[in-house]
């Protein structure tokens, strides 16, 4: 969340309170005392109404925030965006008379712009949360930032770029931070063409993971489906295929919206591992919760399927 420390007034205002008390005590002219009297009253008015109107858009800012949130985790994204674009002005508002760190509201709106498939839009953002690091920006942040934008890279098959974001940040990474970046390096390596290299990473990831969170979730999930992929490619479809039936279960906890789109893909994949393993009526099961999923979730506006892990 943003951090918000309260800078001073204005040096010009401060300098003005002075001269215009000096000016009811010497000044002799009637005139000119009632002209500073009334010029202090509404300085006075202004400093005393300001911490107040800031204080309520901080507020306003934080629910629209927090809104955005609880959509995200409905699968309303494109009313989360919105929510997030107002709140992005808010801060940025704020940010000319107070200490704003404006690189978590960049990135959300980033994040929520990725998942959107709105990558220009998704990109510009991700620059501008990058470009907002003050010097005493937290580095968690910052490896946050990096990770979205390899991200991004990913989509644009940009994969030595992404790649270069993610082994810069990987060795300040533990727990779930680098089981994550481990399975994003995994799938740049082998969109690269190195199947046997993105596999090592991709299992190192679902093993690092499966120890953080042995009930399973969604993004252990979505691990195990891009290592069963990558064995898929490798020739190994009996392998994919018990990858997928362990992955599937745990992708289905997936909220609707864009993000349960990758539960459609990992179907689509299993059927195609069951056919080539002769498993045809369980292929053609799979393939119509593929169609299911996929009727029930994708939004028109989505143009492109995200296979990394979002955060």
């Amino acid at each position: 969340m943003p951090v918000f420390e309260t800078q001073p007034p204005r040096a010009t205002w401060c300098h003005l309170l002075p001269c215009l008390l000096w000016l009811l005590v010497r000044v002799e002219n009637k005139r000119a005392a009632r002209h500073a009297r009334t010029m202090l009253f509404s300085l006075l008015l202004l400093f005393a109404g300001q911490p107040d109107v800031e204080e309520a858009k901080i507020r306003l800012a934080k629910e629209k925030d927090q809104h955005a949130l609880n959509l995200t985790r409905a699968g309303a994204y494109s009313e989360a965006a919105r929510q997030l674009v107002r709140s992005l002005q808010i801060w940025q508002e704020l940010s000319t008379t107070r200490s704003i760190d404006l690189v978590g509201p960049h990135f959300n709106l980033a994040s929520t712009y990725l998942a959107l498939g709105r990558i220009a839009a998704a990109e510009k953002e991700a620059r501008l949360a990058r470009a907002s690091a003050k010097s005493d920006t937290a580095r968690a942040d910052l490896r946050r930032v990096s990770s979205l934008t390899a991200q991004i890279y990913y989509q644009k098959r940009q994969y030595a770029d992404a790649e270069h974001e993610l082994k810069d940040i990987l060795p300040e990474t533990d727990g779930l931070e680098r089981s994550t970046i481990l399975n994003d390096l995994g799938m740049v390596r082998a969109s690269m063409g190195d199947l046997e290299g993105g596999r090592k990473l991709l299992e190192n990831a679902v093993a690092e993971r499966l120890e953080l969170e042995p009930a399973g979730s969604p993004d252990l999930g979505q691990f195990t489906a891009n290592l069963a992929l990558v064995r898929y490619k490798q020739g190994d479809v009996q392998a994919a295929a018990s990858l997928y039936s362990q992955a599937i279960p745990m992708l289905e906890r997936l909220p609707p919206g864009p993000m349960r789109v990758r539960l459609g893909i990992a179907f689509a994949e299993f059927s195609q591992a069951l056919r080539k393993s002769d498993r045809q009526a369980e292929a053609k099961t799979a393939d119509e919760r593929a169609r299911a999923v996929f009727r029930e979730n994708l939004d028109t506006s989505i143009h492109t399927v995200d296979v990394m892990s979002l955060r």
